[in-house]
């Protein structure tokens, strides 16, 4: 049985709007075992909170998947933070309840 990587997709809401030719984006993808990476793609369709991106997954696959509309940047912007925690976070850092 072939690898199916396992990562978080959006679901569009609203009207979508189509790219008259794909335009090229770079996407974080959330992988379900909780690290992101940032792979290049080209946007084809969006709508107010998500975008289509078509993109080659580490096993070469070519795959069109929704991502969510922060998730996506133009190649010149700035980069986003990325949350890549190695652990889960702690709550020894907050302050008491009572």
């Amino acid at each position: 049985m072939p690898a199916v990587p396992r990562f978080r997709r959006t679901e569009p809401t609203g009207p979508v709007t189509r790219a008259p030719e794909p335009i090229p984006v770079l996407a974080t993808i959330r992988w379900h075992a909780g690290h992101a990476t940032e792979e290049q793609g080209l946007a084809v369709a969006w709508t107010r909170d998500a975008v289509e991106v078509t993109w080659t997954d580490p096993w070469g696959a070519e795959r069109t998947d929704w991502v969510e509309a922060s998730d996506v940047r133009r190649p010149g912007e700035p980069a986003r933070a990325v949350e890549n925690p190695d652990r889960p976070p702690r709550s020894s850092g907050r302050r008491p309840r009572w």
